[in-house]
């Protein structure tokens, strides 16, 4: 009974983040709400007022801002072996750090795999129906093998280990 369009816009005053922030912790909300009405929970669920939907992102990362920040990783103490691993996959890739970091180079259940023979990167963990939203296997690009080859040299499991034999 509290859920109204006033209290929506007060708990959005009161977050001081951006509409798209909001926007998706009101989506969440709304969902679960949802799910009361169908469990009945609840007998009618309110409406929920959303902030508008704010405009998709228009700045990306340059050629040479990347490189910056590459150079920079390669010169961060026990970090530079396997920052800019970290780094490279995100750039080529796109995907989120979890995804990243829990990539390992056989197939298992935990996260995606990287396929060096079939130069191949499969971010769904074995037995997980893939999402039609994105693609989870996707080619590696030509400059990206590389860097992944000497990444399998000094790593045992994961494609991103800490404390690998350098």
């Amino acid at each position: 009974s509290s859920i109204k369009s006033e209290t929506c816009r007060a708990y959005a005053n009161f977050r001081k983040v951006g509409d798209g922030t909001i926007r998706r912790e009101l989506g969440c909300l709304r969902a679960a709400v949802n799910y009361a009405v169908r469990e009945g929970v609840l007998l009618i669920a309110p409406a929920l007022t959303l902030p508008p939907k704010p405009p998709s992102r228009e700045r990306w990362l340059s050629r040479n801002e990347a490189a910056q920040i590459l150079w920079a990783s390669r010169s961060t103490g026990k970090a530079k072996y396997h920052l800019p691993i970290f780094i490279l996959i995100g750039l080529y890739t796109g995907a989120r750090k979890e995804a990243i970091l829990s990539l390992q180079w056989q197939p298992n259940t935990v996260g995606g795999w990287v396929d060096l023979e079939n130069s191949l990167i499969d971010f769904n963990p074995v037995g997980r129906i893939a999402s039609n939203k994105r693609r989870s296997r996707i080619p590696i690009p030509r400059r990206l093998v590389t860097f992944l080859k000497y990444a399998r040299r000094r790593t045992s499991q994961y494609v991103i280990e800490y404390e690998c034999n350098s």
